[in-house]
């Protein structure tokens, strides 16, 4: 997020919405993990305030300081990393920079003037030399690369290049290993090969090119994930005995625990969604043996941030499935609430703001919450994704003993929204329709 005072308020970026009740921030340093790169971020036309040396939470301040919800935090900072990478910032000024800053520590010294009780430098001081400046403007940072180096020389393969398996990929390119790729279509394939990525063939010669290395598959549904890898043309062909999978999707447990005692699996299902996955700030739920999740640390640490290892085989999916039977029934819970409230002549968006500040807080009221005032259900995570999670919890719960009605009525609802309102390809909020008619 970068701000630049202008008229009395503040303006995020050169073309995006005014942010009011804001004056009182004069300059604002954030860190924000962009494709792997801590950023600084400054007002290039008054210098900065002193650094904030200590980790601020983007949405906690945005929510906090500049009084928008969560939504529109990650809804700016999604268009803030898009345009980045789009305008590809991080490949300029790098050789300027550093004849600039060949004698920074005398710059600092130059540079700094009393203000009050702070002292003002010019940003340009604190700028590591392998650092690079991106400009927007008026407005600038410096983004210095340091990146977990510990991929480097690594060959990773990965397959699976949906929304969450392309910026995996990504992360672990810019992470410094060589990643080899392969997908059903071609061009989520070809979008990686752009960005320096490798393309294999088939599934066999990906395997056999990676050797004893790591292979990570991103994949949606538990057949397809045994088809892939154990099925024929499948990576089991060419797969050396010593390689490491590592599978970021949500896959039954019962055929987690199968596909362990035949190879070497780590179960890794995520969570953070597609904003997660872009800022390499996933959740990942890991399973398996302490050597093979020791293996696959420096993967994880290259796409995500909360970090855990459960235990054996299985653990991870038993804890994503725990997960999401939390966030299918408070999707349905908060569906509910906002539509009584409606009925009811009391205005949902209000109903939405007053439950935030009490017990009932939650991300999903948050997020989804909003959503649903909005009526914006354009696909993020799919409904027919949220149902075949639900599906795998009532299996799961069914060869535990756990008799749940609430889980039994919530795949009842979900079953309705998917194959009886066919509306499975909206966002998993969209179930929100189920109670509109």
């Amino acid at each position: 997020m970068l701000l630049v005072e202008k008229e009395g308020s503040l303006r995020l970026t050169d073309d995006l919405a005014i942010l009011p009740h804001a004056e009182d921030i004069v300059a604002t340093v954030l860190h924000l993990e962009l494709r792997g790169l801590p950023l600084r971020l400054i007002n290039q036309r008054r210098g900065t305030l002193p650094w904030i040396d200590h980790h601020v939470p983007a949405l906690r301040f945005a929510r906090r300081q500049m009084r928008v919800d969560s939504i529109t935090a990650i809804q700016m900072k999604r268009d803030l990393m898009r345009r980045l990478v789009r305008e590809g910032h991080f490949e300029r000024s790098l050789g300027r920079l550093r004849r600039q800053h060949q004698g920074r520590d005398q710059q600092k010294e130059k540079s700094a003037e009393s203000h009050g009780d702070r002292k003002m430098m010019h940003p340009g001081a604190f700028a590591k030399p392998d650092a690079q400046f991106v400009r927007f403007g008026r407005i600038g940072c410096y983004a210095s690369h340091r990146m977990n180096q510990t991929l480097t020389g690594q060959k990773i393969g990965f397959v699976g290049l949906g929304n969450m398996g392309r910026a995996n990929a990504r992360h672990l390119h810019e992470n410094g290993a060589e990643v080899v790729v392969w997908n059903r279509s071609d061009a989520p394939a070809e979008a990686a090969v752009k960005l320096g990525m490798r393309r294999a063939a088939t599934l066999p010669d990906l395997a056999r090119e990676i050797g004893p290395g790591i292979i990570c598959i991103n994949l949606t549904m538990t057949d397809v994930v045994e088809k892939v890898v154990f099925g024929p043309g499948g990576l089991i062909e060419g797969l050396h005995p010593d390689a490491l999978i590592i599978d970021f999707g949500t896959t039954g447990v019962p055929e987690t625990k199968m596909f362990a005692e035949k190879v070497h699996w780590v179960d890794a299902p995520v969570s953070g969604g597609q904003v997660g996955a872009e800022a390499a700030t996933l959740t990942i739920m890991a399973g398996g043996s302490e050597a093979d999740f020791q293996r696959a640390r420096p993967v994880f640490q290259a796409c995500g941030k909360n970090i855990t290892h459960l235990g054996p085989s299985g653990s991870g999916q038993v804890t994503k499935l725990a997960n999401q039977l939390i966030v299918a029934q408070t999707i349905d819970a908060v569906a509910q609430a906002l539509r009584l409230a409606e009925l009811s002549g009391v205005d949902p968006a209000l109903v939405r703001k007053a439950l935030l500040g009490g017990f009932a807080e939650s991300r999903i009221l948050d997020l989804h919450g909003d959503r649903m005032v909005r009526r914006d259900f354009a696909p993020g995570g799919r409904a027919t994704l949220q149902l075949k999670d639900v599906r795998l919890m009532c299996q799961l719960a069914d060869s535990v003993g756990l008799d749940s009605p609430t889980l039994r009525n919530s795949l009842a609802q979900w079953e309705k929204f998917v194959h009886e309102k066919n509306l499975g390809d909206l966002d998993h909020s969209g179930l929100f329709r189920l109670y509109e008619a």
